[in-house]
């Protein structure tokens, strides 16, 4: 079958992600987004640095030695929050907030991460009520 691709999907493990990198991320950088298709709101794409991994990814069989964890890896979340750009600044420490399984998805090894909202914990950036990033009503 040459069209296989059009029944199936590669399901992305979010909540596990969360879960297993404590939810705490640095902010690197942003940029706009905007569906190709116009399915989905415009957001910002973030991308963050992994603090913390505790998931225990098992030995390399090739190798026999035991293989990294995400610790320090960058990646890119998307923020469904129809704003252009959001009040962070490099290094402010981050939380993701409501994934959004039946957007996010897999191609090949990468992940494309969709979420709701974004919440800063700390850093440089602004404080107050404006560090809460979520769609408008």
């Amino acid at each position: 079958m040459i069209n296989q691709w059009f029944f199936s999907k590669q399901i992305v493990l979010g909540e596990e992600f969360l879960k297993v990198t404590g939810n705490r991320y640095e902010f690197v950088a942003q940029r706009p987004y905007t569906d190709a298709k116009g399915k989905l709101p415009n957001g910002v794409i973030l991308t963050l640095r992994i603090l913390e991994d505790t998931k225990d990814y098992g030995i390399d069989k090739k190798t026999g030695v035991r293989r990294l964890t995400n610790r320090g890896q960058n990646f890119d979340a998307t923020i469904l929050c129809d704003k252009t750009e959001l009040p962070l600044e490099f290094g402010d420490i981050v939380a993701l907030e409501n994934f959004d399984a039946e957007n996010s998805f897999a191609v090949n090894f990468d992940l494309f991460l969709r979420f709701k909202g974004v919440k800063k914990l700390s850093g440089t950036g602004a404080g107050g009520d404006s560090n809460h990033a979520q769609p408008s009503r």
